[in-house]
């Protein structure tokens, strides 16, 4: 899956793109996104035997809690997010992570950035859908191939990165799209170089 999602992605002639995964596990994910290309690796793992792992995958790993980590705004061409799927603590009582991580990180990515966000169609609920409405545009949903889809159910969104704008009918369009999840096209059908990385 992530060659398919690799070929969808034009990396820019000489510019050094930076690529972020805040929940990276072993780094195995992010680096097969960056191999090949002019990409320097960023990383948060909570759990410290992965974090290690990752330190010899990506360029910089911080091990801890993403959400007490301290990352630059704007500063990251690409965004690998797959968050875990469950419940998590916040102030506001428990909340899913995939809303949780998705709401935290969307700041990390510069303007014409690429999200990545990989979560089971299910959880791509109206509340998440009006995140990604209002922060992303050039939406696509592209479900994951074969058995491996009917086994976990995972979609890849991809979008690129807008200054904060409501947006409810592009909200609404992928509430939709979800409901038809056998309709989706599969990520084998992502067009080769479909998302171009800003020149920043």
């Amino acid at each position: 899956h992530l060659d398919y999602i690799l070929r969808g992605i034009t990396f820019p002639d000489g510019i050094t793109t930076n690529l972020l995964d805040p929940c990276c596990g072993e780094g195995i994910a992010l680096r097969h996104l960056a191999m090949g290309n002019n990409c320097m690796t960023y990383g948060v793992e909570l759990d410290e035997s992965r974090a290690e792992q990752a330190q010899n995958n990506l360029h910089r790993v911080a091990i801890g809690d993403y959400f007490r980590a301290r990352i630059c705004q704007r500063a990251f061409h690409l965004m690998l997010l797959n968050p875990p799927y469950l419940y998590t603590a916040s102030n506001r009582g428990r909340v899913r992570a995939e809303l949780q991580f998705l709401n935290s990180s969307v700041h990390h990515l510069a303007i014409g950035g690429l999200l990545v966000y990989i979560i089971p169609y299910y959880r791509l609920t109206p509340e998440i859908a009006k995140v990604l409405a209002a922060h992303f545009e050039d939406l696509e949903i592209y479900r994951f191939v074969g058995k491996e889809f009917q086994i976990h159910r995972q979609i890849a969104v991809l979008g690129v990165r807008k200054e904060c704008i409501p947006t409810p009918e592009t909200a609404d369009r992928l509430c939709s799209s979800v409901r038809m999840v056998d309709d989706l096209k599969e990520l084998t059908e992502l067009p080769q170089g479909r998302f171009m990385l800003p020149k920043i």
